[in-house]
């Protein structure tokens, strides 16, 4: 192994040791990808993250990829082909974007230096060319934050299929299932893996991604994980539907500006019927969206609605990677689950 610079070497939280002990004395592999990728900076001279955005480049995102397929391969022994999907070496498509930092400073005009940024992709599509999907009967899921979609998802305006799901899938000859959510790392992509346990049936391998600032600054609530078995939502519901209710709670929302995501969804208690008939339901609504409000912010415990809501299971590909913040304590649990299309 080459040995780093002594001015090189990464500074650590005195616990990090002992954090990382715990996690292997529970049977937990910790892969620290912060070495691999100063070795990278320095060996080939390639920056490690873009320079107008918070996320890793496309280089530095690959070589983890690398880093993480040997690894899978050699735990999973005959889940994948023997050889490296040829796919690796496929084409490669070039994009641009000015960065989430300069979307943060809301600059009326221009300015220079702060224009658009490229980066080069390797895109992974399915086999009749349409874009990528994750493949639920695959024996790993990745969980993971906007580090995992940041060239996935339009969202993002960072191009698609050619994510970090994308790239480990091209790597491993075989696509991956996949469960990401911006900003969502250590909380959140938790609570929608335990509304949804049955996508671990017939896993192997848990990839779960997270930066490491959230070790200093995320949410880790205990989230207890109910056996992989499908439930259906207690009020029925096939399509779109009215439900008048009284809002019990509603999320904390992030200041206009303060978040780097042009899209975010809040979470609110929504209480319908009476006294014994009375049922709570957990509703999900849109509150920015393309960094425009969409009033759903106004909404307070006490408010009597009118929803128009359909069941988030129906939705929750389109719009569950959205950065989001759920409720807290029992309402966090609730089994009806439901989209608010009003806003």
């Amino acid at each position: 192994a080459t040995r780093l610079p002594h001015s090189e070497e990464i500074l650590q939280n005195p616990s990090y040791t002992a954090f990382e002990l715990e996690l292997r004395t529970r049977g937990v592999e910790l892969i620290d990808l912060r070495t691999p990728m100063l070795r990278e900076k320095i060996l080939s001279g390639r920056a490690q993250y873009l320079s107008r955005d918070t996320h890793w480049t496309p280089s530095a995102m690959e070589g983890c990829a690398e880093l993480l397929a040997r690894r899978l391969r050699d735990l999973l022994p005959g889940e994948f082909p023997s050889a490296e999907s040829e796919a690796c070496e496929g084409r490669t498509i070039t994009v641009r974007s000015r960065g989430d930092l300069v979307d943060m400073l809301d600059l009326s005009r221009p300015l220079p230096g702060y224009g658009p940024e490229g980066a080069v992709l390797h895109p992974r599509r399915q086999a009749d060319g349409t874009h990528w999907r994750p493949d639920s009967a695959s024996p790993v899921l990745l969980l993971g934050d906007s580090f995992t979609r940041i060239y996935s998802a339009p969202d993002l305006h960072w191009g698609r299929d050619s994510g970090l799901a994308e790239r480990l899938s091209d790597h491993l000859g075989r696509d991956i299932d996949v469960l990401a959510m911006n900003a969502g790392g250590s909380s959140s992509v938790r609570q929608s893996l335990a509304r949804y346990p049955e996508r671990l049936s017939g896993k192997k391998a848990v990839v779960y991604e997270f930066s490491m600032r959230d070790l200093s600054g995320g949410d880790w609530k205990v989230i207890p994980m109910p056996p992989p078995v499908k439930s259906e939502p207690s009020i029925p519901v096939a399509g779109e539907v009215g439900v008048t209710g009284t809002v019990m709670e509603v999320s904390e929302i992030p200041l206009p500006g303060a978040s780097p995501y042009r899209d975010f969804v809040m979470s609110l208690c929504l209480r319908s019927g009476e006294a014994g008939d009375a049922k709570d339901m957990l509703v999900f609504v849109q509150a920015v969206r393309d960094k425009i409000s969409t009033g759903a912010e106004s909404l307070r415990p006490g408010d009597r609605v009118t929803l128009h809501l359909v069941p988030w299971a129906k939705v929750e590909e389109r719009f569950g990677s959205f950065n989001r913040s759920e409720l807290q304590g029992a309402s966090a649990d609730l089994p009806d689950v439901y989209w608010a299309v009003d806003y």
